[in-house]
């Protein structure tokens, strides 16, 4: 980018908020933020400096009230984490049970096919196509001379 194109944006702060601040929304307080790990080692380093300087201040918030929430914080984290990972065993229980009771739904419907016949209700009803009900095979019309098919492809 051109320096006078760049001083013309109002430099580097252009950038980095590209609205001017009277104009500016107010802040949602729903998190956007979804970079857990990351945010979570961001406030450690902020903590250990912090603890070294306990007199610091963000308006009123003290050390104390940073340091309850950033716990609060990390052990949701990890329960979450526990959590997650028992919701994936019960995933791949639940997937696995599916996969039975498929097989079995198809295993009886070939045998509903076998017993009643494949035009009967009772095969209908436990949701096997009769066929009666299936769509016949439809071929494809070949073009009548080599210059339809010449068109068609161009």
């Amino acid at each position: 980018m051109r320096a006078s194109t760049w001083a013309m944006f109002g430099g580097s702060n252009a950038f980095k908020e590209p609205y001017a601040t009277a104009y500016r929304k107010e802040v949602s307080t729903v998190a956007k933020n979804k970079r857990v790990k990351e945010t979570l080692q961001d406030a450690e380093k902020v903590a250990t400096v912090w603890k070294e300087n306990p007199e610091l201040a963000m308006g009123n918030l003290k050390y104390k009230e940073f340091d309850a929430i950033y716990t609060a914080t990390d052990g949701l984290i990890k329960d979450t984490l526990g959590r997650e990972a028992e919701l994936v065993g019960l995933k791949k229980q639940r997937d696995d049970q599916v996969r039975q009771l498929q097989d079995l739904v198809t295993r009886f419907r070939s045998v509903a096919r076998a017993h009643f016949g494949q035009n009967s209700k009772e095969y209908a009803q436990v949701g096997g196509t009769p066929t009666s009900a299936r769509k016949s095979r439809t071929h494809k019309a070949e073009p009548d001379s080599e210059t339809e098919s010449v068109q068609k492809s161009a």
